[in-house]
């Protein structure tokens, strides 16, 4: 069996993150895959991982943002993608 969805995303972006201190580019990045992502899942279980992955961005956006401009264009970021992982429904193909 392989890996499964919570283990896939702390994969790919778990190191990512360990990187981004400071860097609203990245953090900025990561956040948008995470909604994209989100686009195309209903599962609340995978929604609740890809949340999880969202609460820790905005932590480290608090611990190393020093900009003021800096910390709100995340924080706006993050709504949207807090809205989208609660209310998005999948993309059809």
């Amino acid at each position: 069996m392989g890996p499964n969805f919570a283990n896939l995303v702390a994969e790919s972006f778990d190191q990512i993150l360990g990187s981004a201190s400071g860097n609203l580019g990245i953090m900025l990045r990561m956040l948008g895959v995470l909604q994209s992502i989100a686009s195309l899942t209903t599962s609340p279980g995978r929604r609740r991982v890809l949340c999880e992955q969202v609460q820790r961005i905005a932590e480290l956006a608090e611990r190393t943002l020093a900009s003021p401009h800096d910390r709100e264009l995340c924080e706006r970021r993050l709504a949207h993608v807090r809205a989208a992982i609660e209310h998005e429904q999948p993309t059809k193909e």
